[in-house]
């Protein structure tokens, strides 16, 4: 199954909604950050560990220890073989387009968008998963094991062209090489935080595009809840509900105070729109900030099937979507490192706007 390509930014002719970038999004970039890799600083082929594993000779897809290994090896040169951002583009055609006519063959098969849990969980995973395929240069398709891939991922977005393996019985279901991709990573943001930031971005903006219906779908889902987007408002995710088994809940009076912060540092107007999984959250955020006398006006709009995990209601899913625009085009995003959705959102808005976390640095959580 060939999906279409669209490696460009996001538009719809509705001043309601504004969803594309200021700029082209590789210029987006830290111009000023060296570049660290050429074929001449390549240590694979001084080192003799490195030769003996050298990357065109992996069995990929069956040795997850080879996997680690090299990420080691990689960890240990302080990652100098890490392709630099003028390289990316073309690094994830040659990744995606080599496995074209034979999807089911590729190294890596992206098999997160199968993991039975939220959606932004899942998100996190293809993210590594294509993340190791790019870094380490080998072919990859996206296997179908699950509805998922064709109710959510094809039917609300159109991505970069990448074929999908349709055998199930291949998709990796134990997350393990998900779970290597995100030991990379872990070990890469040691190294060079802003250039994993970028990574991941990147990455976001190629896998991710939202399909022009949806864009006009959340538009309309907007203009319902009485929310007229400017990108000059405050984005805040409280993330409560089953968190509590994973992460310390924050109280609604920490939102509070970190907007009121926000607004007075940053010279936002009084505008904030919540993403939240208590329904609570509105009204409580609401009276906290206006309870001296302010005029903060306050958009969100509970879902009663939040909680839910199956992402069959078209309603529930664009507000689900709704939710995360709002966040990500924010002028300001105030959320929790330790929440899926809060991370993505710091992901694909970027290092250069400003997004603050109130449990810890991004970064921090075990998953990145």
């Amino acid at each position: 199954m060939l999906l279409i390509l669209a490696l460009f930014s996001q538009t719809i002719g509705t001043t309601a909604l504004r969803l594309a970038p200021d700029a082209p999004y590789l210029s987006a970039f830290d111009e000023e950050l060296p570049l660290l890799t050429t074929d001449e600083t390549d240590w694979w082929k001084g080192d003799e560990m490195a030769k003996s594993l050298k990357m065109e000779s992996w069995p990929w897809e069956k040795s997850l220890s080879l996997m680690r290994q090299a990420i080691e090896a990689e960890s240990a040169h302080g990652f100098a073989a890490r392709p630099v951002r003028e390289q990316w583009e073309q690094r994830l055609l040659e990744v995606v387009g080599r496995s074209r006519g034979d999807p089911c063959s590729a190294d890596v098969l992206i098999s997160g968008f199968n993991w039975g849990q939220g959606f932004f969980s899942r998100i996190i995973l293809v993210m590594n998963e294509l993340g190791l395929a790019m870094y380490f240069n080998k072919s990859v398709a996206v296997c179908n094991g699950s509805r998922f891939v064709e109710d959510i991922w094809q039917k609300y977005y159109t991505p970069i062209q990448i074929e999908v393996c349709e055998k199930s019985a291949m998709c990796d279901g134990s997350i393990l090489q998900a779970n290597v991709g995100n030991d990379l990573a872990v070990k890469l943001l040691k190294v060079d935080r802003n250039y994993l930031w970028d990574f991941k971005e990147f990455i976001y903006k190629r896998m991710f595009v939202l399909k022009p219906s949806s864009i006009e779908s959340i538009a309309k889902h907007w203009t319902n809840m009485s929310f007229n987007t400017s990108d000059q408002h405050i984005g805040v995710h409280i993330r409560h509900g089953d968190k509590a088994s994973e992460a310390q809940l924050l109280p609604f009076e920490s939102y509070a105070n970190a907007i009121r912060e926000a607004q007075q540092s940053h010279g936002v107007p009084h505008s904030v729109y919540i993403a939240s999984d208590d329904s609570s959250a509105g009204d409580l955020v609401r009276a906290l900030l206006n309870k001296d006398g302010l005029m903060y006006t306050v958009c969100f709009d509970f879902d009663s099937l939040s909680d839910q995990r199956n992402y069959t209601n078209e309603a529930s899913q664009i507000a689900l979507l709704a939710d995360f625009e709002g966040l990500r085009t924010a002028r300001v995003f105030i959320g929790t490192q330790s929440s899926n959705m809060g991370r993505i959102a710091f992901y694909a808005r970027g290092i250069k706007k400003v997004s603050q976390s109130l449990d810890g640095e991004w970064g921090s959580f075990d998953w990145t």
